[in-house]
């Protein structure tokens, strides 16, 4: 049960920005590891061939370091250390998410080329709120 809600709260993290009823897959592999309130991800990404955009843009929990493992993307930090906002999930606990930090990042083909339509970002490190 500890790794379905690390998943939900990682879902809710990672916030894609894409044209209106765009539907992306999200292929995740996911290590928790409870006593050190830490994750460790691997997600392939598969984005619909009708709308693979130049780059894309979203949020991820400050406490996690991503990286690309799909040759020629890039992932470029735009901003760190957002506050958590309501991203359009229902929030128990809104107090809450003034502590939750997030970072924004971009994704973006090396030297201006066109993103793939797999991409697989790996993700890892600690997520800790205490109630």
């Amino acid at each position: 049960m500890k790794k379905l809600k690390f998943v939900v709260l990682l879902i809710g993290l990672l916030n894609l920005t894409l044209a209106a009823n765009t539907t992306i897959h999200h292929g995740i592999r996911a290590e928790v590891f409870p006593d050190k309130h830490a994750i460790s991800v691997v997600d392939t990404l598969t984005l619909p061939w009708q709308v693979v955009p130049p780059t894309i843009e979203f949020n991820l929990h400050s406490g996690l370091v991503v990286n690309s493992l799909t040759p020629g993307v890039e992932v470029k930090l735009l901003k760190a250390n957002l506050s958590g906002k309501d991203t359009g999930m229902d929030v128990e606990a809104p107090e809450v998410l003034e502590r939750v930090k997030q970072n924004r990042y971009r994704l973006l083909g090396k030297g201006g080329a066109k993103l793939p339509q797999k991409i697989v970002l790996k993700f890892e490190g600690q997520i800790y709120h205490p109630i």
